[in-house]
């Protein structure tokens, strides 16, 4: 028997992950700096979401969610390499 629970996670990583790719992918080819807005709901580890415009508040808190807290804004010329995660 599976968790659903662990299972939507993964699922909800994986698409973390693949939503970092494409925004990098996108940065890459069109040369534009994306947006980086780094936010943490637990106070303990960091999620980053990327932006290919500068985002409204609004914004942020549809793909951040409830409970969200932003801790900081950047402009980035260019992204760091995102791994694949790892299936278990």
């Amino acid at each position: 028997m599976t968790d659903t629970n662990a299972t939507n996670f993964i699922e909800r990583v994986r698409a973390r992950g693949d939503a970092a790719r494409a925004a990098q992918q996108r940065a890459s080819e069109t040369g534009r700096p994306m947006i980086s807005v780094s936010i943490t709901r637990d106070g303990a580890t960091t999620e980053e979401l990327f932006f290919d415009s500068p985002p409204t508040l609004g914004q942020i808190a549809t793909r951040a969610g409830i409970g969200a807290y932003v801790l900081s804004i950047d402009i980035q010329k260019t992204l760091a390499p995102v791994a694949p995660v790892a299936a278990e």
